[in-house]
């Protein structure tokens, strides 16, 4: 049993064993399938990275092609069909060449596993491509006869290495050719390439070495550079392009110069900026040599104005410190006699370095270095200090420079100039220096000066001319070369013209068959030039005017035609424009006289023939002078004269004189004609006869003084009668009542001085025309002897009064008033005349018979009998020049305050008025005569001697009415005294209401005109209305709003001037009273 068991075991142990093999079968069998599976995938994953690879792939057996993928097919441009089990020859034309690829690839492949070679292959087109062909063999995978071969196509990119080593070459090349510094930098200014020229302007031996000092190109710049690069260096960046800015570079040693930089950015192959390079132009001597001809130009046109030498020599100074970039400088003037040289202008020092050098002594070690005539340059400290120069070290110089001033090989002066800096003065500048110095020789020189300024001024403007003239070269009819300003002037760019365009394109089409004809002239003559004009279209549809100069050449040796175009058109505009001006000019009303520098006429237009009465030949030529009136004095055309000669100006009124002698008065302006340059070209007059406008205004001004005279000549009345009415009234009171006889004459005298005053009044009013002339048959005797007693008073002891009556016909029609005005005003003009001295004054009257010829300076008198008044002085007499003129209006040759000018005018026109003459006599320091005439009237004898008037007395009631207090007093003593009963008011309210509660107590009214709140016309009117048949009688001293016939249509009986006499008072009221009682009767008896 135990045997069985053990087999048992054993066999259940086989068993067991047995299962597990055959699990360990199955699994082995489901990880082989699943490898499989693995390996099919991984074959397919394989299989399509062959295909879809970028690459150009491929299978070799040997040398035969098993298997390519999409892109070998593709670099190759052959078919799967074409290709497969080929071999690699049908791509080949050199024998040679597939051997060595083959070995390469395939037999060396074997020993390093993976082998690359370069090599030449033909496409199934025909094209040959660099390929660079990798291979490996995959014998390691079990195929030792199996080779991968990856090929890339390199042809493109070979081509660009080779352009691109080609450009690098270039730029290399022109960089180190360009004769300007090239600099290239990152776009935060790194540097990246520098060309030798910008080591070398830098002061460095080798690029190398300017990048061990500046590593960016901010570092370069001066602080002000930096600034400017910041803002123009993006601005860069965002347009691609910039020229023409200016940077200051600091060199090394701390030396700076001015730049020109044009800038471009360099794109990568998408376009985005990476870098910029930058082309530099040193400009420094161009930018000193600008600052020196703008130095020169300004200080040209400085001294044409300067009106002084010391003005000259301050701009002259002004300009050497700037040439020279100094700080400071001072020109001295040697003295010829005694050689030394003083300071005569300075700048940029301290008051005491100038006591310092303030004089040289001839033979000092300073006048000595001046008169050695050569220009002094000591550049730093230390030198000074050796040249005896210490006091300028002290001031703080570092350099300076002493430039003799020559004049026709005489040393005249000399420049010093001292900078706060070493190597003050440039050598540029040097030059300039003793080009400045020679024009403060000329200006101490004055005449040479001006020439050589002229000259210099000629210069310049010829260069400056030439400047704006376009250039062209034209080959086969079109432009080979144009300068700057032809394609400013044809408004195109040098693109659209050179090479494009031919001339006759922009030629204005009327014009162009003359242009042609031109040309064929000039064909026909050969090589000589030809100057012709015509119009041209530009770009932008405009028409110009161009001058054409052009000949015959020859370029790249084949004919061409080389001219200058200059654009003419602004002259036509302003030829048709002169042509316009001239013909207003001559069609002007207003006389135009141009005359040159120095004043003699060139032109005159014809109004001023028409007005100065001059024909044009015999103006031109002359100085405006013979024009000359006499009314202005020397002062008057000095301050002419010089407002001219500041450049402004001259505007005012000119007093001239006809070619007849008549007064001409003129408006004027007159203005300085200079060139663009400020050259002083002569004079333009524009002159407006005003002469007519004058007189009418002086006749408004004389209206409006006579209106203003005879407004305050009617207050004056006013107020003075009634002062002058209280005199008379008590005077005449006094001689009615009293009995002494002995007192009688004085007041006669004082009633005799009333009515003097009373006739002033009347003058006054006459004179102001405020009262109306009293034309009547007067004798005229009377009334002078009446004068002359008034102006006895008057007249000083060393005057003799002489009178002379040898007529009694003196009986003239006239305002008796304005006959004693007449004497007084010429009594009282001979007597100013012998104020300073013993003379005689003659009045005479006698009678003057005009038959045939008028007397001397009275050429309007008719035939007849005449009264000849003359008033003759033997004073200082009247100057000839003024003779014609003390007629004028407000006219006089006394003081201010002595005299109003119008006294002879007034005498004048009295005469005039009364149908007579005046004539004048006078000679200087002999006296003056002035005659009269008037005339005479058939009666015969003077008039009466005034009689004795009686004082009429009388009764009633009278209602007196004045609110002067004084006159209303004085009126009711007076009518009191007469015998009437009187009531008086100092109002015309009060008047009003005693009247009204008594209307029939009064016999007669009496009112004054001027009382406030009611007038005496207003009075009259109310009381009227109660009582028409009332009696009143008006007095004024002076009322411009009433007469005499006005009154009487109201109803007012008597209308009585003050002051009124108590003989005219006494009567008027008499009568007047008596009237209206003997009125009263008759309607009493009618009822």
């Amino acid at each position: 049993m135990p045997h069985s068991d053990d087999e048992t075991i054993r066999l259940r142990e086989e068993n067991r064993r047995l299962k597990e093999r055959i699990c360990s079968l199955e699994q082995k069998h489901k990880d082989i399938a699943l490898a499989e599976e693995a390996r099919k995938r991984t074959e397919a994953v394989l299989r399509g990275v062959f295909l879809a690879a970028p690459v150009g792939l491929c299978t070799m057996q040997g040398q035969t092609f098993q298997d390519a993928n999409r892109a070998w097919y593709e670099i190759m441009g052959y078919t799967e069909e074409e290709i497969i089990g080929k071999t690699a020859q049908v791509m080949s034309d050199d024998e040679e060449e597939f051997e060595r690829v083959g070995k390469k690839l395939y037999e060396d492949a074997q020993k390093s596993g993976v082998n690359t070679v370069r090599t030449r292959l033909r496409r199934k087109d025909g094209a040959y491509r660099d390929l660079v062909l990798r291979a490996a063999t995959l014998s390691q995978a079990g195929f030792p006869d199996l080779t991968i071969v990856a090929i890339e196509d390199v042809t493109d990119r070979d081509h660009a290495e080779r352009a691109l080593k080609e450009s690098e070459e270039m730029y290399h090349a022109l960089m180190e050719a360009s004769p300007d510094p090239i600099v290239v930098f990152s776009l935060t200014g790194e540097f990246i390439a520098v060309s030798h020229q910008a080591a070398r302007i830098y002061g460095a031996e080798s690029v190398e070495e300017l990048l061990g000092e500046v590593s960016t190109v901010f570092d370069l710049l001066t602080e002000e550079g930096r600034a400017a690069a910041a803002v123009n260096i993006p601005a860069v960046i965002t347009s691609g392009l910039s020229r023409g800015n200016e940077y200051e570079i600091r060199l090394r040693g701390g030396k700076t110069i001015v730049v020109e930089m044009n800038t471009s950015v360099i794109k990568d192959a998408d376009g985005n900026p990476k870098a910029i390079i930058s082309v530099l132009r040193d400009i420094t001597e161009k930018k000193l040599t600008d600052k020196i001809l703008r130095i020169h130009r300004d200080l040209g046109m400085a001294l044409a104005r300067a009106a002084s030498l010391d003005e000259s020599l301050g701009l002259c100074l002004k300009a050497a410190v700037a040439a020279a970039g100094c700080d400071a400088g001072g020109i001295y003037i040697r003295n010829p006699a005694s050689g030394s040289f003083s300071l005569e202008c300075i700048t940029g020092t301290s008051q005491e370095f100038v006591e310092q050098v303030r004089h040289y002594e001839a033979g000092s070690e300073r006048a000595m270095l001046l008169d050695a005539g050569r220009p002094l340059y000591i550049e730093n400290t230390t030198a000074l200090t050796a040249s005896n120069l210490a006091d300028a070290v002290a001031e703080g110089m570092q350099s300076v420079a002493m430039i003799p001033i020559h004049y026709q090989d005489h040393i005249i002066g000399g420049f010093t100039l001292g900078a706060r800096h070493p190597d003050g003065v440039p050598a540029a500048a040097r030059d300039a220096l003793k080009m400045v110095g020679s024009q403060v020789g000329s200006v101490i020189a004055r005449l040479q000066a001006e020439k050589r300024l002229r000259e210099s001024e000629e210069k310049f403007r010829d260069l400056a001319e030439k400047s704006i003239v376009g250039i062209y070269l034209l080959q086969d009819r079109r432009f080979r070369y144009v300068n700057e300003e032809m394609t400013k002037i044809f408004d195109r760019t040098v693109e659209e013209m050179i090479d494009h365009m031919e001339l006759q394109e922009a030629i204005y089409p009327e014009d162009l068959p003359q242009v042609v004809q031109n040309v064929r002239q000039q064909n026909a003559r050969g090589f000589k030039s030809m100057h012709h004009e015509f119009r041209i279209v530009t770009g932008k549809g405009e028409v110009r005017n161009v001058e054409v100069l052009s000949s015959r050449t020859l370029y790249q040796g084949k004919p061409a035609v080389i001219g200058t175009l200059l654009d003419i058109t602004q002259q036509h505009r302003a030829q048709e424009e002169l042509r316009r001006l001239s013909t207003a000019v001559e069609q002007a009303a207003e006389d135009i006289i141009i005359t040159d520098p120095e004043g003699i006429i060139q032109y005159v237009n014809p109004a001023f023939e028409k007005i100065t009465g001059y024909s044009r030949a015999e103006a031109i030529g002359r100085n405006p002078r013979f024009l000359q009136s006499g009314r202005h004095d020397s002062a008057f055309y000095k301050r002419l004269w010089d407002t001219l000669r500041d450049g402004r100006i001259w505007t005012g009124h000119l007093i001239d004189r006809r070619k007849d002698g008549d007064i001409i008065e003129e408006d004027t302006t007159i203005s300085p004609l200079t060139t663009s340059t400020g050259k002083l070209m002569g004079y333009v007059a524009l002159k407006r006869d005003v002469t007519e406008t004058v007189r009418i205004e002086a006749q408004l001004r004389q209206a409006q003084k006579m209106e203003a005279i005879g407004a305050l000549a009617g207050g004056i009345a006013h107020d003075f009668n009634n002062i002058l009415g209280a005199l008379m009234g008590y005077a005449e009171l006094a001689k009615f009542k009293t009995t002494d006889k002995d007192i009688l004459p004085y007041l006669e005298r004082i009633l005799k001085a009333c009515d003097r005053s009373r006739d002033l009044i009347s003058q006054i009013l006459t004179f102001s025309r405020r009262r109306e002339q009293s034309i009547q048959p007067v004798s005229v005797t009377p009334i002078v002897k009446e004068a002359m007693k008034l102006l006895r008073s008057t007249i000083p002891a060393t005057v003799e009064i002489r009178q002379v009556y040898t007529t009694r016909h003196d009986m003239v029609l006239a305002d008796p008033t304005q006959i004693h005005q007449v004497l007084v005003n010429l009594c009282t003009n001979a007597l100013y005349a012998m104020r300073n001295r013993e003379g005689i004054l003659e009045v005479r009257i006698e009678e003057r018979q005009c038959s045939g010829d008028a007397p001397q300076g009275a050429p309007e008198l008719k035939e007849g009998a005449y009264l000849q008044m003359t008033v003759s002085d033997t004073g200082e007499g009247i100057d000839p020049a003024l003779k014609d003129r003390i007629f004028d209006p407000f006219f006089t040759t006394k003081k201010v305050g002595e005299g109003t000018g119008l006294g002879l005018s007034v005498v004048y026109g009295i005469v005039r008025d009364c149908g007579g003459a005046i004539a004048v006599e006078s000679k200087p320091s002999q006296g003056t005569v002035f005659t009269i005439y008037l005339p005479l009237l058939d009666a015969d004898g003077s008039a009466e001697e005034k009689k004795t008037e009686e004082i009429p007395r009388g009764r009633g009631r009278i209602l007196l009415v004045d609110d002067e207090e004084t006159i209303a007093s004085l009126g009711r003593e007076i009518l009191s005294s007469l015998g009437y009963e009187v009531a008086v008011r100092y109002s015309s309210y009060d008047a009003l209401e005693a009247f009204r509660a008594h209307p029939d107590r009064y016999d007669l009214v009496i009112t004054d005109m001027t009382m406030p709140n009611m007038t005496g016309v207003g009075l009259a009117r109310e009381l009227l209305k109660l009582r028409p048949d009332l009696p009143i009688i008006l007095t004024t001293g002076y009322s411009a709003s009433i007469n005499e016939e006005e009154a009487k249509k109201i109803g007012i009986r008597e209308f009585l001037m003050k002051p009124v006499s108590l003989a005219e008072l006494s009567r008027a009221v008499k009568a007047h009273i008596a009237a209206s009682k003997g009125s009263g009767a008759e309607k009493k008896g009618d009822q």
